[in-house]
């Protein structure tokens, strides 16, 4: 069985059943059916109720990425203290109730505009704007925090330290990630094109509803039916029974010492972590990639619509692009197994930047009014820049489960989190600046310079010593007369030997 010692997890009788993780990827599809649906008709609609600015849309997103900003790594934290259901039924409860909210939201200023009673700029429709905007901050911080419980912790528990397991486990997961990107946006496009935009809008609020449920249920049975999830909550008992017996017998200065010692740890002691580990620079790498408009987001799409493009075509060609990252997944467990993670991420980062490149110069050395010829031709150089982006993003997320210690992979992914959103707001905010359209080469520029510099941070951490500690423990994985261990055990062990 699985064993606990000291937060970090043992593997003593291999990874879960198939037919566990199988439940675990169905609930999966329908948190990001009902996200990307939500993600990308949100800012559709947006752009059908201000038809004529980028501002509202940025306006969105920006409030999206500063609730991130400031709280992914104080949920990242409460994620690592919690019991792991809890924590899940909890954040699936805010992130579809926000959504559906917001949904309704909507439909008020779908209804009450279309006959311009409340007119775009009137109070009224400010303030269920405003209120919209909230509910959006909501339904991304509860997702994203989601992802860090789901993703990181219950993945790398149920792969119990197999390696080939975990690998196959992030290829399905962002493989059902990409089908989603695929065909949820697509089908909102289709509905919001041939009927309207308020039926693609309800219809999310009502496959947001019974989404919820189900989650739900498969999160209950996926829990239930691997003792290891449990685990922590057991060890969390255990540990305060034996508090309980030595408070017993200490007073004063040992007992304030004790209650020091259970203090969980605070916001910047969380960040510290971040900063000092190892895998930081590969993180930031990561990071950078988020500071970006050339890619299917909001700030891309807003700008397509404002040139003419109809919903089912801006649908369709983030549809390519998501096929060509599918291709991705199926990849990369391939260049794993013939390479290591490390040069597979150094390859993958430095594909993303060349392919990428034509799309930064098509924006420079054209004019900005999209033809449909020329359009084609930027869908082409998004849809192929995409398999290195996926890649590597597979690669560093599979290097930060592997190599950070379990009972802080919350902590690290809510800070790695916490950046993403800086630098996504970074993205809305550049149109808040260079806001008319005309004017969407400066952030493309600024966006390509900030993917160059990404491929370049993550060179650094790979010539230079920090990536030894991770390398240390994925030997000790790969290790061929040792043991499944966790990868966070390797990595503690090597926290424990040093001076």
């Amino acid at each position: 069985g699985f064993q606990l010692l000291d937060g970090k997890m043992l593997a003593g009788s291999g990874p879960a059943p198939a037919s566990i993780r199988r439940r675990l990827y169905v609930s999966h599809i329908f948190s990001y059916w009902g996200d990307r649906m939500w993600e990308f008709t949100s800012i559709v609609f947006i752009m059908h109720l201000y038809k004529d600015t980028l501002l509202p849309s940025a306006l969105f997103g920006v409030t999206e990425n500063v609730a991130c900003i400031f709280l992914s790594s104080s949920f990242g934290g409460w994620i690592d203290r919690k019991e792991r259901l809890s924590a899940v039924k909890i954040l699936l409860t805010v992130q579809n109730l926000a959504s559906i909210l917001g949904v309704g939201g909507f439909a008020l200023l779908y209804y009450y505009n279309k006959d311009n009673t409340w007119p775009v700029h009137s109070w009224q429709f400010t303030t269920v704007y405003g209120g919209i905007v909230a509910l959006g901050a909501i339904t991304r911080l509860g997702f994203s925090s989601t992802n860090v419980a789901v993703e990181k912790a219950w993945v790398t528990i149920l792969a119990a330290g197999d390696n080939a397991v975990l690998t196959e486990m992030n290829s399905v997961m962002r493989r059902i990630d990409l089908a989603c990107k695929t065909l949820a946006p697509l089908l909102s496009g289709i509905l919001s094109s041939a009927i309207s935009p308020i039926v693609s809008m309800l219809f999310i609020g009502g496959f947001n509803l019974v989404a919820g449920f189900v989650e739900y249920f498969l999160m209950v049975q996926v829990y239930n039916a691997w003792e290891p999830l449990r685990q922590k909550k057991q060890q969390k008992n255990t540990v305060q029974d034996t508090d309980s017996q030595s408070r017993a017998s200490t007073t004063g200065t040992e007992k304030t010492a004790l209650i020091q010692k259970e203090k969980p740890p605070g916001y910047f002691e969380q960040w510290g972590w971040y900063f000092s580990d190892p895998l930081f620079l590969a993180s930031l790498a990561y990071i950078f990639l988020y500071m970006s408009v050339i890619n299917w987001g909001a700030m891309m799409t807003s700008y397509l619509k404002a040139e003419g493009h109809a919903d089912w075509v801006l649908a369709l060609g983030r549809g390519i692009a998501a096929i060509c990252g599918i291709f991705g997944t199926y990849l990369y467990p391939y260049m794993t197994e013939y390479s290591s993670l490390q040069i597979v991420g150094l390859f993958s980062i430095w594909m993303f930047v060349g392919v990428l490149f034509p799309s930064f110069a098509y924006f420079w050395l054209q004019s900005p009014a999209l033809g449909f010829h020329n359009f084609i031709i930027l869908v082409g150089v998004l849809a192929l820049s995409r398999n290195g982006l996926w890649t590597f993003d597979m690669c560093v997320q599979q290097l930060i489960q592997k190599g950070v210690p379990l009972k802080r992979l919350g902590a690290f992914s809510g800070c790695q989190g916490s950046g993403c959103s800086v630098f996504y707001l970074v993205s809305f905010g550049m149109p808040l600046y260079w806001h008319r359209i005309d004017q969407f080469k400066w952030p493309v520029l600024i966006s390509y310079a900030g993917i160059s510099f990404s491929a370049v941070a993550y060179t650094l951490w790979y010539i230079t010593p920090l990536n030894t500690k991770v390398q240390q423990s994925i030997k000790v994985i790969e290790g061929a007369n040792k043991p499944p261990v966790s990868q966070a055990i390797a990595r503690g062990e090597q926290e424990d030997e040093e001076p």
